[in-house]
């Protein structure tokens, strides 16, 4: 096995993001420290379908590495589970080609944000999902989301710092799933800017509580200004889903990939 690609799982509440920081834990930092201990300590670069910010969790992310070291990938999948800190996980692990980047070679993201629709505390999930303190008006918010699907400038919905080239992003889908106590929204995409899927979300809890009609997304997408748009939600309350490939990605050792937590 020259190269390997790997399915990840987090909890965010940790670390600082995926990406490396100097002076803060981050994903990459724990993945990369698990697999150079593989490798008889040598250095290897992992890289990520994309970067998740402080806080934000992931159910699926897709990553890759060079193997400089003759392993199988049973090795490898069983000695990062070994490795890795309880909060993170190698779900799943195949061969891949050095060339395979998951970063350009992804044809989208599925996010979603979970919202406990109800006043009271509950704090076996107070690190994965935003209580919003009362019942949320999901038709409203469902109503509202319809202005969000497309292709569309989103610069109301960009945070201060994003690096991306252009504005431009498609939204493909965006659905609402109910429980007893929680909304989830779930939303699929090409690509999105710095902190997209959670100012958007912030925006539909605005419509949600009652604050905003629908029809005031309309305006907040037109203005292509952030000012417009509502506060971000918080980053405890998304996961990362499923990074999305064609053909779909088959995995030769581990579990199911989809389940979510």
């Amino acid at each position: 096995m020259k190269a390997a690609r790997a399915l990840l799982a987090w909890r965010g509440e940790a670390y600082g993001g995926w990406q490396l920081q100097p002076n803060v834990p981050t994903v990459q930092g724990v993945v990369e420290a698990a697999v150079s201990q593989i490798m008889a300590r040598r250095r290897v670069v992992v890289r990520a379908a994309g970067r998740l910010d402080a806080g934000v969790h992931a159910i699926a992310q897709v990553v890759a590495f060079e193997v400089p070291e003759p392993r199988s990938p049973r090795v490898v999948h069983r000695g990062l589970n070994g490795l890795l800190p309880d909060d993170v996980a190698c779900v799943a692990l195949s061969p891949t080609t050095r060339a395979f980047d998951p970063r350009r070679f992804n044809r989208g993201k599925i996010y979603r944000y979970r919202l406990l629709n109800k006043w009271r505390k509950c704090p076996f999930r107070a690190g994965s999902c935003w209580r919003v303190g009362q019942e949320l008006d999901v038709d409203a918010m469902r109503e509202a989301a319809t202005a969000l699907v497309g292709k569309h400038d989103f610069s109301s919905f960009r945070a201060a710092g994003c690096a991306a080239m252009h504005p431009v992003r498609g939204v493909r889908s965006i659905r609402f799933e109910e429980t007893h106590d929680e909304v989830v929204v779930v939303i699929e995409g090409e690509a999105f800017l710095r902190h997209q899927v959670r100012i958007m979300t912030g925006c539909l809890v605005e419509v949600g509580l009652g604050r905003r009609p629908p029809s005031w997304l309309e305006g907040v997408v037109a203005a292509r200004d952030r000012a417009a748009a509502a506060r971000t939600a918080p980053p405890h309350g998304l996961w990362l889903e499923r990074v999305l490939f064609e053909p779909e990605l088959s995995w030769e050792v581990g579990e199911d990939p989809w389940t979510t937590p």
